[in-house]
């Protein structure tokens, strides 16, 4: 997806369809084929790790958020995990994704659990 931000930079809007699949050498429904095929492996991704968001949100329960709270932030990381991820690093990505997702819900207790709302950088050693 480094092609599409690249031409969002030079046209200074979303390129179109048609723009993204000159620049990829693709015709549009090759182009949108691929898109599906990634989208599909995004999606498969996603499910088949949900069940270590629950594991890690059930390590943060009675910490100032609940449960559901807790399952919808480390959604969000695992999601994240999943859009930055580079396979060819070296890393696995169950060890990578784990730690998107407790750092997504750490952080998510310390914004929402405190009245008086300090700078995370202040309060992030007492969650570590």
């Amino acid at each position: 997806m480094n092609v599409k931000r690249k031409l969002q930079s030079q046209f200074g809007h979303e390129p179109t369809l048609d723009e993204w699949a000159e620049v990829m050498g693709l015709n549009c429904s090759a182009l949108q084929a691929e898109l599906r095929t990634r989208n599909k492996s995004r999606d498969k991704l996603i499910y088949a790790n949900f069940r270590m968001v629950v594991h890690v949100a059930k390590q943060y329960q009675g910490r100032g958020l609940n449960l559901p709270d807790l399952l919808q932030e480390g959604s969000m990381g695992l999601i994240k995990s999943v859009e930055k991820f580079k396979p060819d690093v070296g890393c696995r990505f169950s060890i990578y994704a784990y730690w998107w997702i407790r750092q997504t819900i750490a952080k998510s207790i310390i914004q929402h659990s405190i009245t008086i709302h300090l700078p995370v950088i202040t309060i992030s050693s007492a969650y570590a």
